[in-house]
């Protein structure tokens, strides 16, 4: 989740830095001189920061269920774990009922 935004951050930077430089890369590994195409690519960067940024915050949003945040869950049938983001409205794909929480799993 956090690795998430900050490289949602990280493309934004990137494309302002593009933008007003009109190089790509950092001294240290070299830099390429796109100026012919730095509108392009920065928007492009950019774009894909803010798009990474919102599926970064809708797979957040989807995770808490009655004001806490669920990262696992697992089947009170088949006893299975999942991640609660891979879940379908916390439905267990094999035996398709409600998944559980897994600290009250083994509670």
């Amino acid at each position: 989740m956090y690795f998430n935004i900050l490289f949602s951050i990280f493309m934004i930077v990137e494309s302002i830095v593009l933008l007003k430089t009109g190089r790509l890369g950092y001294e240290l590994y070299g830099s390429f001189y796109i100026a012919d195409y730095k509108y392009i690519i920065s928007l492009l960067f950019f774009l894909f920061g803010i798009y990474s940024g919102y599926q970064a915050y809708k797979s957040y949003k989807k995770q808490k269920i009655n004001g806490k945040y669920i990262n696992y869950s697992k089947c009170p049938n088949c006893e299975e774990t999942y991640n609660y983001v891979d879940l379908n409205n916390g439905i267990c794909p094999k035996c398709n009922i409600k998944t559980v929480d897994i600290d009250e799993f083994y509670k």
